[in-house]
């Protein structure tokens, strides 16, 4: 004989049902304004970092749940606000309070770190501030896969690239590390000794990151720290310059004109070595 539920018991499901949907949809309700106001909070913190503001900086996280690791359309947090600013205060706060110390800008804006932020704004004391706090050394930007030392040495004019590449090293990082050309950092420390290295990286695209931010790499405190090209090379623990792509170029040119002089023809004149010299045709 089949069973069917008592009115009773129908009667009980349905209010349990009830009551919970009762609970539930004002929490709902109040999660989703929670989140809204969080978002708020977040806007207001990046806001109050790149103002310089640390007492309202703090007053937000603490206080209206704000997440030190927010960031806005284009991946900059509040550590790359710092790094721009050469605000290492507010990298120390940001970093106390939870702060990720290698989050990354969108790849469309090269992908950068605080880190690699710091090196192009010649943020010496964020730098140090950044890898203590155990920023990766070698974190290369997106596009290029240019290491920090690689900009430092594109920078090498700047005192404060010296000393903040002098950082680097003593951090573990690697001075023979390849970008994606396949170049060394030394390969391109080379170029700034000349007078017009500044306008000739400008051209290169070197400052587009942080061209987008409106600003120019700081000179740097340390001005007794010697710069250059030459003083780069010379760093203890520096590679040579290397770089693979360009002397293996190099080199086949100069097997290649080798060969031309060994079977007597000028370079740049008669057939390409092995391909064979089509017959003339007779008239």
């Amino acid at each position: 004989m089949p069973h069917f539920p008592s009115l009773f018991g129908i009667y009980l499901s349905i209010s349990v049902e009830i009551a919970i949907l009762r609970v539930s949809t004002p929490f709902k309700e109040k999660k989703l304004d929670m989140a809204r106001a969080a978002n708020a909070a977040d806007k207001l913190l990046l806001a109050a970092a790149a103002d310089g503001n640390l007492d309202e900086v703090q007053r937000l996280v603490e206080l209206d749940g704000a997440d030190p690791n927010a960031s806005d359309a284009s991946g900059t947090s509040g550590l790359h606000a710092a790094a721009m600013a050469d605000d290492a205060d507010l990298a120390v706060l940001l970093l106390d309070m939870g702060a990720s110390v290698d989050t990354r800008e969108c790849p469309e804006l090269g992908g950068h770190t605080p880190l690699l932020t710091a090196v192009l704004r010649g943020s010496e004391r964020v730098a140090e501030v950044l890898l203590e706090a155990g920023a990766a050394p070698d974190a290369p930007e997106d596009g290029t896969r240019m290491t920090p030392m690689h900009h430092c040495a594109r920078l090498a004019h700047l005192t404060s690239s010296m000393a903040i590449a002098r950082l680097l090293l003593a951090r573990g990082a690697d001075s023979d590390a390849l970008d994606g050309a396949g170049c060394n950092p030394a390969f391109y420390a080379k170029s700034t000794d000349s007078a017009s290295a500044s306008s000739e990286m400008a051209a290169s695209g070197v400052y587009e990151g942080f061209l987008v931010h409106g600003a120019m790499p700081r000179v740097g405190s340390s001005e007794s720290v010697p710069a250059g090209g030459a003083a780069f090379l010379a760093l203890e623990g520096m590679a040579l310059p290397r770089c693979p792509s360009v002397e293996e170029k190099h080199t086949g040119l100069a097997m290649r004109l080798q060969a031309q002089m060994a079977l007597g023809v000028k370079p740049g004149k008669g057939p390409s070595i092995g391909k064979k010299k089509k017959p003339k045709k007779k008239k």
